[in-house]
């Protein structure tokens, strides 16, 4: 009979890594359903209790996930590295070093001394890197830049030009290397703590699980933003379609009815004088109306000005009967809604 099976340090390094991607996600994805959170990530422009707000969001579940480490010992919790450049790279360097400093303080009391100044220092990386680095590039990066790297990098070189996404690449690459070189010239001392690979193949995956953690959220809040610029555009649109609608007014009712008042000018000068009152009342309604919504009395009393002018174009030939519940008159509805409606019935109706 067998004993029971343990994984290697190897295979124990590959779980911890899909664990911390795992929890950076979550991580992100709960966070984005807050309406605060998701409304600092829309808009780039944050003033200072934005920011903050940002990194407290961020720095505090990352902060227990660092005690997690000290207490219990789940190394996976641990994403002092990503967490500070991250909230650098999305809120700036004030908003990274301060999620920094809240990840950095608990290592303190285990004696990883270097753990605060590397955490505010990946803070104020993510940040510097932002400050360079166009926005939309930021929330364009995806961590499969790698495939294309060679290409990109001899673009750079032929070009003169900066690529921003490997620059975004290398960065949390090259803070890992370098948490990697301290880890290793104070391991007998714990001065910082870092997941140390026993081979170059788990070195490789190291690098590739920080740039992961790094871009997944990144991917997350980005959708959220894409989400609400579809949602502002479909808001746009159906105004478009409904200040369109409120302004189509047919051409051929005002000709008509300019007709109608120059014939009537003589023969009947009072109807005429009739005539223009309510024409320029509608007109005037119509260009002083800037609600796309509203009730249905006031739509009516547009659809009043616009039938009296009927009613003395066509004379006996066009009855009105209105038969309206009064309580519908405060229900909301697209402005001019109803005109063009009537409109056709009167045209296509005599």
């Amino acid at each position: 009979m067998q004993g029971p099976q343990f994984l290697s340090i190897e295979q124990v390094l590959l779980t911890t890594l899909i664990v911390k991607l795992a929890a950076i996600a979550a991580l992100a994805t709960m966070l984005v359903r807050y309406r605060r959170f998701r409304h600092i990530l829309i808009f780039e422009r944050r003033a200072w209790p934005d920011r903050l707000t940002f990194a407290l969001s961020l720095g505090i579940p990352l902060t227990a996930g660092v005690a997690s480490r000290l207490l219990l010992n789940y190394n996976a919790a641990d994403l002092t590295l990503e967490g500070s450049f991250i909230a650098g790279l999305i809120a700036g360097p004030y908003a990274g070093a301060t999620v920094g400093a809240m990840v950095g303080v608990p290592p303190l009391f285990n004696g990883e001394w270097i753990a605060l100044p590397f955490a505010v220092g990946c803070g104020f990386a993510g940040g510097g890197l932002r400050e360079l680095c166009p926005k939309e590039a930021i929330w364009h990066f995806s961590p499969f830049v790698f495939t294309t790297l060679h290409r990109r990098a001899w673009h750079m070189l032929r070009s003169l030009q900066v690529d921003w996404q490997v620059v975004l690449l290398l960065a949390p690459i090259a803070l890992a290397v370098l948490a990697l070189g301290l880890g290793q010239r104070w391991s007998d001392h714990h001065r910082l703590f870092v997941l140390m690979p026993m081979s170059a193949r788990t070195t490789v995956l190291a690098l590739l699980a920080t740039v992961l953690c790094v871009a997944t959220p990144i991917k997350i809040w980005n959708n959220a933003r894409i989400e609400h610029r579809l949602q502002e555009q479909e808001k746009l649109l159906l105004a478009a379609k409904i200040e369109a609608l409120a302004n189509q007014i047919n051409p051929h009712f005002l000709f008509n009815t300019l007709a109608s008042i120059s014939s009537l000018i003589r023969t009947q000068p009072d109807t005429a004088r009739m005539l223009i009152t309510k024409l320029s009342g509608l007109l005037r309604r119509l260009m002083r109306s800037t609600d796309h919504f509203v009730t249905l009395r006031e739509e009516l009393e547009s659809i009043d000005e616009y039938l009296d002018i009927e009613v003395i174009r066509f004379g006996p030939n066009l009855q009105v009967d209105k038969q309206i519940s009064p309580q519908t008159l405060d229900v909301i509805v697209p402005s001019m809604i109803l005109q063009p409606l009537i409109e056709n019935s009167i045209k296509h109706g005599l």
